[in-house]
């Protein structure tokens, strides 16, 4: 069938019309487009590496931050080392695990609030307009509608309050793991703290050891050319001065990893070059034992399983009254006029819905919900308990290793005394040719081995300082803060 010329006319015309008004309402919007910006942190895109692994760009020198860091208390619950509480407070702003510790949180929190909206009183509104013609009538005309929607669930039996009790203990849950997550951290840097000033005290033990031990071998072979030594003292000698290269070589090793294991702590690149130049501390006890029940209150990793379980009881009330009928409360008003300038002088449609549902058969969908949260419950329950009890087995283990550790110290400063006269005894003898080298070697070893095993004794006995006050609460909890005068600043080596 041939179209008229006008028909094709106008429906060139119309095509064309409507072209330019998608045209026109896309240039628009174009306007109107958000701008999109990346929400990666700058630290992520470009993390902290090594100078020499760097690119060579000019970067924009980050400002200092003026405000002071409040110095926290480190894991001996101690003040006096301004150096250690200057980077703990600082670990705890840039440590990576605690910065998603606190985004945990923030989602927890979030959370919080978007299941309490689900149960509150809901208000929403809605405007629409439209414009055509209907089946009826071939003429065009518009259309204009407000409603305001309000939406308000009832608790007959108590199934809102315990849905949003178990809302707020899970935020309560977030916010103890991130406190004990801090306490970690300050105990994991304050041991680390000590461990590299122990590896520095042992390298330097080592390379100590290896001087004398070169100065012993030079004089021997002195007197072996001189025809008063035995060539026996010579390879001795010199089988001794290898094994002490070999263990200042393994206690630089050890040096390194202790140093790059606190740079870590320290959010810092792990060059292994940090060092402390400071002295092991005296231990005090200014910690707070108090008793086994203590710990229900102080221990935040308890608090947060003790938590749990109040979780799971709440969701048992909630499923329990979720069995019986539900009842909701519904609301609307509108205005609806074909001229917009009328909308408001039209009369307000108004409605109120209240609603009244109960499951008839189910097959037995409820009272399974209802029995799998009970049986969340025992677990949860169970779950506590084992961890309760781990923690006093673990309080008391700490408890009796510092008895332990302090009677070895005492016995090993008897054994080092008694080490120390017997060579200078026995040295006396070597020279006098009444003993041998192999008595002078075997006692040089014993002294050794006894200030090692005096270093890593007061090593362990700082350790369990800080695990014993990490078990008892920590340090906000138990400490009560014994300020010194003792002080000293951390060195890199270059």
């Amino acid at each position: 069938m041939l179209k008229s010329p006008v028909m094709s006319t106008a429906l060139c015309t119309i095509v064309i019309s409507a072209s330019l008004a998608l045209s026109g309402c896309s240039n628009l919007l174009s306007g109107l487009e958000p701008v999109i910006v990346s929400s990666i942190d700058p630290a992520t895109e470009q993390p902290n590496t090594a100078a020499q692994y760097q690119a060579a760009v000019p970067q924009e020198q980050p400002q200092p931050d003026s405000s002071p860091l409040e110095l926290p208390l480190d894991g001996l619950g101690q003040m006096y080392n301004s150096a250690l509480n200057q980077a703990i407070a600082q670990a705890l702003q840039k440590n990576h695990t605690i910065k998603q510790q606190r985004a945990l949180h923030q989602q927890a929190l979030q959370q919080y609030i978007i299941n309490n909206s689900e149960l509150r009183f809901n208000l929403s509104l809605e405007a629409a307009s439209s414009y055509g013609s209907s089946l009826q009538s071939a003429r065009a005309s518009s259309d204009f509608d407000l409603k305001l929607k309000a939406n308000l669930p009832v608790s007959l039996w108590g199934e809102l309050d315990q849905l949003a009790k178990a809302s707020s203990y899970q935020l309560a849950i977030s916010t103890a793991i991130l406190k004990r997550s801090q306490q970690q951290l300050v105990a994991d840097i304050t041991s680390a703290w000590y461990q590299l000033m122990f590896a520095e005290k042992v390298f330097e033990l080592t390379e100590q050891q290896q001087h004398n031990t070169q100065l012993q071998l030079d004089a021997i072979e002195s007197s072996y050319r001189q025809g008063l030594s035995q060539s026996l003292d010579v390879y001795l000698a010199r089988g001794n001065i290898d094994l002490a290269r070999t263990r200042t070589l393994e206690k630089q090793q050890s040096l390194s990893q202790a140093s790059r294991k606190l740079e870590l702590l320290l959010a810092k690149y792990p060059s292994g070059k940090m060092l402390v130049t400071q002295q092991l501390p005296n231990l005090v006890e200014n910690y707070r034992l108090g008793v086994p029940a203590d710990l229900l209150r102080r221990r935040a990793d308890l608090n947060s399983r003790w938590l749990g379980v109040l979780v799971e009881d709440a969701k048992v009330a909630a499923n329990y009254a979720q069995q019986f009928p539900q009842f909701n409360l519904t609301g609307n008003l509108s205005l609806s006029s074909a001229r917009l300038s009328d909308l408001f002088t039209q009369n307000i449609a108004w409605s109120l819905l209240g609603s009244l549902s109960q499951s008839l058969f189910d097959n037995g969908k409820q009272q399974a919900l209802y029995q799998q949260s009970k049986a969340k419950l025992i677990e949860k329950e169970q779950q506590y308990l084992g961890v309760l009890q781990a923690a006093f087995s673990e309080v008391e283990t700490l408890l009796q290793s510092q008895n332990s550790l302090q009677r070895q110290w005492q016995l090993n400063q008897q054994l080092l005394s008694n080490a120390q006269l017997s060579y200078e005894r026995v040295k006396i003898q070597y020279q006098n040719g009444i003993a041998n080298y192999q008595q002078v070697l075997s006692l040089q070893q014993r002294i050794f081995d006894s200030e090692l095993a005096s270093w890593q004794l007061k090593q362990q006995r700082i350790d369990n300082q800080i695990e014993l006050i990490l078990a008892i609460g920590g340090t906000e909890q138990t400490v009560t803060v014994d300020s010194s005068d003792t002080d000293a600043e951390p060195t890199n080596q270059q």
